[in-house]
Formats: C-alpha cells, sequence, structure tokens
C-alpha cells in the first residue's frame, strides 16, 4: 500500500474514466432550465457551443397519442442565458442546453489539469475511512485496473458522490426513501415513511442509419417481466423525453426505465441486465414509427442514470416548505428553482412536476455533517428529505453546489477549523 501524505494538494477521486458522473457517463447529456448562478457552467457552455459541441434546446414536441414522447430539437433562436430559469416560466419559454457528453468530460478535465496542485486518481473508489473523534483523517483507495490500495491522509474532506460513500463509510447518519408526513411535516409527504426513492433510468443515444428494416430486440433479452413491463409503454404511463444533440443523434430518456425500489431490491447481477432488456424492448417499440425506422442504437451508456439513493441527514434537512417559500436568504450556496419532480412508483400528493414560483436557496449547513468538522456533502446525497431532492438533483445544481462546497472548506482551511 503507498501513503500519499497531505502538502497542499487536491486528489480527486473517480471511479470512472472520465469526469462528469451521470452527466457524462451516465448519458443525461441536457442540463434542464434553471437557474446557476455565477459559476464555471457559463466558462463549459461557452466552450462548448464555440465548438460546436453543444446548441440550446427547446420542446418542439409534446406527448400525445400520436408522440407518447417529448421531444426537445436544437433551435438558433436561444441563447445560453435562456436556459438559466424554469421557476415562473410558461413551458413553452423553457430551454435547455444539450451537450456531447465526451466533449463535456475533455473540457472538465482541461479545466481541472490547469491547476498545478490537483492529482486526479481514474478508476479509483474509496473503501475504507479513518476518523479520530470529530474528524475525517484520512481515506484507503482502490485503483480498479492493478488493484493497488493507497492510503491517502488531508486535512478536508468533500463526499461528492450520489450514494455518499465517504460519508456512510465513515458512519454519518443518513437516510433512504420517502419522509413521512411525521419527519418533517412536508404537505405533501405520505402518512408512513417507505423505500420509494425516485426512478432510474438506462440512457442510450440513437443515430440515423440508411437501413429500413424494423428493429427487433436481441432474443437474450426476451423474458415476462420486460412482457408485463411494456404494457405500461403501450399506455403511457411511462413517456420517454427525446434531446438532440448537436450532429442530429438523438438522446433518449425514459421515465423511468425501472422504478427505484426495485432497482435496489434487485441483485446487482440482474440490475443491468433488466435494465437493457427494457432498453432494447421500448427501442422496438419507438422504432416501429416511422420517424425512427432509420434510427439504431449507437451507444448505451454504461453508468445507470440514479436520480435518488442515499441522503444525508446533516446539520440542517431542506423541506418541501423551505422550497416553497423560499426561506433562506443567508448562508446561501447556491440557488435552484427546478420542479419538484418525482418518476415512477410514489406516495407524494401531487408529485407529478410541481413548478415553482420563484427560486430557493441551498443553505450551507446541508453539506455539512453531524458527525465531522472536516467533511462536506455536496451530492445529490446531501442533506435533503426525499421530496426536495427530486428538486435539487438536477446536475448544473449540483455543479454551482460543488463549487459552493468548495468555499466552504477553504473557509474551513483559513480558519483552521
Amino acid at each position: 500500500m503507498s501513503l500519499l501524505k497531505k502538502n497542499e494538494q487536491v486528489i480527486l477521486i473517480e471511479k470512472n474514466d472520465c469526469l462528469g458522473g451521470t452527466s457524462t457517463a451516465g448519458g443525461v447529456n441536457t442540463w434542464e432550465p434553471g437557474v446557476a448562478g455565477n459559476g464555471v457552467h457559463y466558462h463549459l457552455a461557452a466552450n462548448l457551443i464555440m465548438n460546436k459541441q453543444a446548441g440550446i434546446g427547446k420542446t418542439v414536441k409534446t406527448v400525445s397519442a400520436d408522440t407518447p414522447y417529448a421531444y426537445s430539437g436544437i433551435v438558433t433562436d436561444s441563447c445560453y442565458e435562456d436556459t438559466l430559469r424554469r421557476s415562473g416560466k410558461e413551458q413553452d419559454e423553457f430551454r435547455r442546453f444539450h451537450f456531447e457528453p465526451e466533449a463535456m468530460a475533455s473540457l472538465m478535465y482541461s479545466f481541472l489539469k490547469s491547476h498545478k496542485n490537483l492529482i486526479i486518481m481514474f478508476l479509483t473508489e474509496v473503501t475504507e475511512v479513518m476518523t479520530s473523534r470529530d474528524r475525517v483523517t484520512g481515506v484507503i483507495v482502490r485503483h480498479h485496473p492493478d488493484q493497488q490500495e493507497y492510503e491517502i491522509e488531508a486535512d478536508y474532506f468533500a463526499d461528492c458522490t450520489g450514494d455518499i460513500i465517504l460519508a456512510r463509510k465513515a458512519g454519518c447518519q443518513y437516510s433512504q426513501g420517502e419522509d413521512s408526513f411525521k419527519m418533517y411535516h412536508e404537505k405533501s409527504a405520505p402518512l408512513e415513511p417507505s423505500l420509494l426513492v425516485n426512478g432510474v433510468t438506462k440512457m442510450f443515444r440513437c443515430t440515423k442509419t440508411d437501413t429500413k428494416r424494423n428493429y427487433k430486440m436481441p432474443m437474450e433479452y426476451i423474458n415476462e417481466n420486460t412482457r408485463n413491463w411494456m404494457k405500461n409503454i403501450y399506455a403511457k404511463k411511462i413517456v420517454s423525453v427525446i434531446n438532440e444533440y448537436p450532429n442530429g443523434d438523438l438522446n433518449i430518456n425514459l421515465l423511468p426505465t425501472m422504478d427505484g425500489y426495485d432497482y435496489f431490491d434487485l441483485p446487482d447481477s440482474d440490475r443491468e441486465y433488466f435494465l437493457l432488456s427494457r432498453t432494447y424492448a421500448y427501442f422496438e417499440f419507438l422504432s416501429s414509427m416511422k420517424a425512427f425506422e432509420p434510427y439504431r442504437i449507437s451507444k448505451i451508456f454504461q453508468e445507470t442514470g440514479i436520480r435518488e439513493s442515499y441522503r444525508l441527514v446533516g446539520r440542517y434537512v431542506l423541506k418541501e416548505q423551505d422550497i416553497i417559500s423560499s426561506r433562506f436568504k443567508e448562508h446561501v450556496l447556491c440557488y435552484a428553482d427546478h420542479a419538484l419532480d418525482t418518476h415512477g412508483k410514489t406516495n407524494i400528493k401531487g408529485h407529478r412536476a410541481v413548478e415553482l414560483s420563484e427560486p430557493y436557496g441551498i443553505p450551507e449547513d446541508c453539506i455539512r455533517t453531524n458527525e465531522y468538522d472536516n467533511l462536506v456533502v455536496a451530492s445529490r446525497g446531501a442533506s435533503f428529505s426525499h421530496i426536495a431532492a427530486s428538486s435539487c438533483r438536477l446536475s448544473r445544481t449540483m455543479i454551482a453546489l460543488g463549487e459552493g462546497g468548495a468555499k466552504v472548506l477553504y473557509s474551513m482551511a483559513e480558519n483552521r477549523v
């Protein structure tokens, strides 16, 4: 085991072979309309647009009897700033930012590598966490290609994993599933808690070809479970959002491919099989429509699009009423204004895309743990209720939350917390 000691360096541990997580490796290649504040997103967007690796999208087709999907196409009459608001707008005013995932991941890497004190360890995961009283003192990580382990000591830690892996391994309190009304007195919460979480999507990409033959899913993925699931597709209980790439390819986002509880209840070995089975079956259905006959799946994204799993119970838990009232005005890390939006099975009352009238702030205490003074959690797994997480989870909000978390860590260092 090698030891990497603290020396005014930042070490970034990344489980994938590229940066960006769900927004790149998971195929969520669209930033939905939403407030983002000042931050690195402006620089990323400007560079990608200039290099024709991104564009501005708007809904040109909505779900109907003839189109059991929504379609967001790239337009030329809007600019990036038009994507920076959702609350208080009509849906036909919504604008999105569509981008090429490889270009985004590469640009993120070049931005970070410009900082000479940064070490990036790809294909590496945290396996153990060391603590002492109210501080995290180090982690043990494993580099998967060669199975080499490293012990890393540091003064400050940021857990930016969607599943809050570091925080859970350190013994921080966390929650999963729907909170009861009694827990936080949220008006839309069910009377009883449950393990239901937001749905999971296997994102995929389609490319136009010269073929006109009907697509048939691979035989090995045909099964009774998928046949039964397809009844929801035919009944339009599950629909997709289709986003256009700058080169004309299509990004397919099923809402959802699998209910969150069902996904986490399956053994790891079965999850990928059933997700792929449903993906192939859905594309067979989609390609039966004349508009999609020439298209074929060109990529199924490796990382699964998980909207919600574990959530920190931190110094403050952001709740539905905080979002609706836009309560926080001070000590705010970032702002958001996406709808309260849950996919798949749920006991939440009136949960389908409840739009907001104004942005709301996410306070610093949502990323601070109760257990440790030198650890922040800046991800979709920060200290949110289940209902609040359905709004906070969007990619651009997470970028802003991460930047806010960095400022908190710098403040800790300056004050030697």
